[in-house]
C-alpha cells in the first residue's frame, strides 16, 4: 500500500495537469448552476424530510434508486459498485461521461448519500449529506450536456459514516485509474455565519486544492475559502493511494465533531423541514464553482452542447426552429431551470413573465394565475399576503382567512386571527439567580419574539436574542426554533420576579410566564433522592458545599446554571469565583455587581 501510494504520487507529480481558471466556458457554465434544480433534488429525490432515515432505514435504498435514476437522465453510464459490510452488500453509484480525446483520464467528484444519527429519532441528512449529492447531480445536469475532453466520473458513495466504507471499496477496486482529481462534496448547505467554505487536503496534494479555491474565488466570489489543513470524507481514500483530491465542506471538521458547528449534524433537525435551517443560496454558490472547475479542467466543448441529449446539437435544433428557444438566449427552452407551462398556453413560463403576459409578483418564476388563490379574490395567495390584503400570522404561507375557513386554525372569538396567533402558553422557570428558560407551546412554525419585563424593575423591556442574552430590538424566530431557552445577562439578578410573553409578527402578545430567581448564593435546597432540591430561601453550608461539587464536575453537583452566580455578566462556567460569591452571601454580603439603570 505504502509503496504505490509513494510510486503513484512520484508519476503524477510529474504530469501535473495546471487548469487556468476564469475562462469564459466556465463562466458561462457556471452560470447556468440552478438554485431551484439544486433545491428540486435536496428536497424531492433524496429523502431529506423529518422522518426519513438513509441510515439504516427504507429512505436508504429509495435514494440510492432515485440517484440512479436521475444520471440515467443524462444519457450517463451508470453502474452500481457493490462492496460488503457487515455481512451485506451496499452499491455506490457511479455515473461516467467518457472524454472524446483523453477517455482513460478522468475527474472525478463524489458526494456519500447515507447518513447518521443518534438515539432513536432518524436524521433526514439534508446537510449531511444530501447537500452533498445535490451538489453532484446539478454539476452532472449541466456538465452532461456537453462533449469533454477527459472523462468525468460522478459518484453518490455508501457507508460514509461507517468511515469511508464505500469510497475505500472503490478505491481498492480502482487501483490502475489514472485519475487526475478527486473533488469530494460533504455538508454544503449550512452557513457557518460568515459566508466561509472549507477545502481541506493532505499537504502534498495542495497543488491540487489550489486550483479549487482558485475555482471557488473565481466563479463564487461572495464565498470566503479557507484551507485548514486534512479532512477526513471520502476524499481520504483518494489521497491515501496517491491521487489529488480535497474535500469541500462548510466546516472544518474538528469544529463540527466539538459541537461548535452545524447544531443538527447527526441530529433529526437536519431536514429540509427545519426552519431557516439550510442556505440554499450558499450550497447552490458552492456547486457553481464546482461546475466552473470542471468546465474548466475537463475542457469541456460549448459547441457540442446537447441538453436533451437526442442526439441534435442545440444551435442546429433552434436554427431548424427558432421557437424552440423563446427567449433567445441559444438554450433549447425545455432544458432551461425551471421550465414548465402552467397555464398551458404554447409558451414557457419564463418567457410569459419577461413578456409581461403573466405577472410574477413573488419573483419566483410561477405566473400568479398558476399559484393557489384559495379566497377567490383573483390574486394569488403568495401576492396577497406580500401586498398586505390578507394577513398571515402563523407565516405558513396561507392567508389566515383560509386556514379559518379551511378548519386549519380555530378562531373562537371570531375576530379573524388564528387562536394560534393570540394564546401561547409561555412557561417561566428559575435556574438559581441568574438565568430563566423559557418553554413555549401550540403552534411551532409561528414566528415570535420573547418579550421580556419585571414588575420589580420596571424600565424592563428587552426581547431575548437567539444566544439568551436580551437586548431592545426584538427577534422573530418560530416556536420550534427557539427550543427551551435560556435566558441571561447582567438584566437577570437574583431575587426578583420576571414576565415573559410570546410577542407574534401579528397579534396580540401572550400572557404572561412568571417566576421568581433565587436569592443571590441560594444555589441549591436538598439533597433527596439522588438530586438536588431548587433553592429553599436561606443560604448556608450546603449552598457553598453545592457549588464547590459544580466546580469539581461530580456527578452529585446540582445544574450548573444553579451554581453560576458571578461574574457581572454570567459566564456559563463555574469557578473559584463563583465560591467566593457564595461564601460572601453566606456572610450576608448583599449583592456586589451594579443593577442596570433606567434610562
Amino acid at each position: 500500500m505504502f509503496w504505490r501510494r509513494d510510486c503513484v504520487f512520484a508519476i503524477q507529480c510529474l504530469c501535473v495537469t495546471v487548469v487556468a481558471y476564469g475562462s469564459p466556458t466556465g463562466q458561462q457554465i457556471s452560470d447556468q448552476v440552478s438554485q431551484a434544480s439544486y433545491r428540486h433534488y435536496l428536497d424531492d429525490e433524496l429523502y431529506t424530510h423529518t422522518g426519513d432515515d438513509r441510515m439504516w432505514g427504507p429512505e436508504h435504498d429509495l435514494a440510492r434508486d432515485n440517484i440512479v435514476t436521475i444520471f440515467e437522465s443524462f444519457d450517463l453510464q451508470v453502474e452500481l459498485h457493490p462492496f460488503t459490510y457487515n455481512s451485506e452488500t451496499y452499491y455506490n453509484v457511479v455515473a461516467t461521461q467518457t472524454g472524446t480525446v483523453y477517455p482513460n483520464q478522468q475527474y472525478l467528484i463524489g458526494a456519500h448519500f447515507d447518513s447518521y444519527y443518534y438515539g432513536t429519532a432518524p436524521s433526514g441528512g439534508a446537510d449531511d449529506n444530501a447537500s452533498g449529492v445535490a451538489g453532484v447531480l446539478e454539476v452532472a445536469r449541466l456538465l452532461s450536456q456537453y462533449e469533454t475532453a477527459y472523462t468525468i466520473t460522478y459518484i453518490a458513495f455508501d457507508r460514509e459514516e461507517q468511515w469511508m466504507v464505500g469510497s475505500y471499496a472503490y478505491v481498492l477496486d480502482h487501483l490502475g485509474d489514472d485519475i487526475v482529481g478527486m473533488i469530494n462534496l460533504d455538508m454544503i448547505a449550512w452557513d457557518p455565519g460568515d459566508y466561509s467554505v472549507e477545502v481541506e487536503a493532505q499537504p502534498e496534494f495542495d497543488f491540487f486544492a489550489d486550483q479549487v479555491v482558485a475555482a471557488l474565488n473565481e466563479y463564487a466570489p461572495d464565498l470566503i475559502v479557507e484551507t485548514p489543513g486534512p479532512g477526513p470524507s471520502d476524499n481520504l481514500p483518494f489521497e491515501e493511494f496517491g491521487w489529488p483530491a480535497c474535500g469541500v465542506v462548510e466546516d472544518d471538521v474538528y469544529t463540527i465533531w466539538s459541537g461548535e458547528g452545524n447544531p443538527c449534524y447527526h441530529q433529526p433537525c437536519d431536514t429540509v423541514d427545519t426552519p431557516g435551517y439550510l442556505d440554499y443560496a450558499f450550497a447552490t454558490d458552492i456547486t457553481r464553482a464546482m461546475a466552473g472547475f470542471l468546465a474548466d479542467a475537463s475542457a469541456l466543448d460549448l459547441a457540442t452542447r446537447d441538453c436533451n441529449h437526442n442526439e441534435i446539437l442545440d444551435a442546429d435544433e433552434i436554427l431548424a426552429d427558432p421557437q424552440l428557444d423563446c427567449n433567445d438566449n441559444g438554450t433549447v427552452d425545455t432544458c432551461e431551470a425551471g421550465y414548465g407551462d402552467c397555464n398551458v398556453n404554447g409558451t414557457p413560463d419564463f418567457c410569459d413573465i419577461a413578456e409581461g403576459i403573466s405577472e410574477d409578483c413573488t419573483g419566483n418564476g410561477i405566473p400568479d394565475e398558476c399559484e393557489p388563490d384559495c379566497n377567490d379574490t383573483g390574486v394569488a395567495d403568495t401576492c396577497d399576503i406580500l401586498y398586505g390584503t390578507s394577513l398571515d400570522c402563523n407565516w405558513n404561507d396561507v392567508p389566515d382567512d383560509c386556514d379559518i375557513s379551511s378548519g386549519e386554525s380555530e378562531d373562537d372569538d371570531g375576530n379573524g386571527v388564528p387562536d394560534e396567533c393570540e394564546r401561547i402558553p409561555v412557561t417561566l422557570a428559575a435556574e438559581g439567580g441568574r438565568y430563566l428558560s423559557v418553554t413555549l407551546d401550540l403552534h411551532p412554525t409561528l414566528p415570535v419574539a420573547l418579550y421580556v419585563t419585571s414588575p420589580d424593575y420596571p424600565c424592563l423591556e428587552r426581547y431575548a436574542q437567539e444566544d439568551g442574552r436580551l437586548a431592545d430590538a426584538p427577534v422573530y424566530a418560530a416556536m420550534e426554533e427557539w427550543g427551551v431557552v435560556q435566558l441571561y445577562g447582567t438584566d437577570i439578578m437574583p431575587d426578583t420576579i420576571y414576565e415573559v410573553r410570546a410577542e407574534p409578527a401579528f397579534g396580540d402578545p401572550s400572557e404572561p410566564g412568571t417566576a421568581t430567581t433565587a436569592a443571590w448564593g441560594d444555589t441549591v435546597g436538598n439533597f433527596v433522592g439522588g438530586e438536588w432540591t431548587t433553592p429553599d430561601g436561606t443560604v448556608d453550608f450546603v449552598d457553598i458545599s453545592a457549588t464547590v461539587d459544580a466546580f469539581r464536575h461530580l456527578p452529585s453537583a446540582p445544574p450548573w446554571p444553579w451554581c453560576d452566580i458571578a461574574p457581572w455578566q454570567p459566564q456559563g462556567i463555574i469557578d473559584f469565583e463563583d465560591i467566593g460569591y457564595c461564601v460572601d452571601a453566606f456572610k450576608g454580603h448583599a449583592y456586589p455587581f451594579e443593577i442596570p439603570a433606567c434610562p
